[in-house]
């Protein structure tokens, strides 16, 4: 599941990851999706899968260009200022998921974030954050096969 808004430069890294995965072949058995809002979207997206992984720009002091992995309990257990740009953030949107939609709570979930640089009104990744998603693709569908 690719987060963020591709209209707002390296926030729409989750999109692009998603995109070069259609692109280049996703593995057997992964499906792809993108959600612009937030993360409560994904219980109309979800069809039973025991896993979904989200990818998302992540902002912290790591570089530009970093790949966080975020495993479920710890994400589920982030401050609601956590690491993201969504209001509420990723975890606390999760953490509503689940109560709202308890059959959900099976799931494990991964957050894949890349540490971003631009976060500005403009289409399009900066070089190092497009490089950054090229690189969580590949090892996205590593951990795939």
């Amino acid at each position: 599941m690719g987060l963020g808004n591709p209209l707002m430069a390296d926030d729409g890294v989750g999109h692009a990851v998603v995109e070069g995965l259609k692109r280049n072949g996703a593995p057997a058995g992964v499906r792809l999706e993108t959600l612009a809002g937030d993360v409560l979207g994904l219980a109309d997206l979800w069809a039973g899968e025991p896993k979904i992984w989200l990818v998302d720009a992540v902002s912290s002091s790591s570089p530009p260009g970093s790949i966080r992995v975020i495993e479920h309990q710890v994400l589920l257990a982030l401050p609601a200022e956590g690491l993201s740009a969504h209001h509420p953030s990723v975890s606390e949107n999760l953490r509503w998921l689940l109560h709202g939609t308890p059959e959900m709570a099976a799931v494990g979930f991964t957050l894949y974030g890349i540490e971003i640089g631009a976060l500005r009104p403009a289409p399009g990744l900066t070089p190092v954050i497009g490089r950054a998603s090229a690189r969580l693709a590949s090892m996205l569908v590593g951990a795939a096969a």
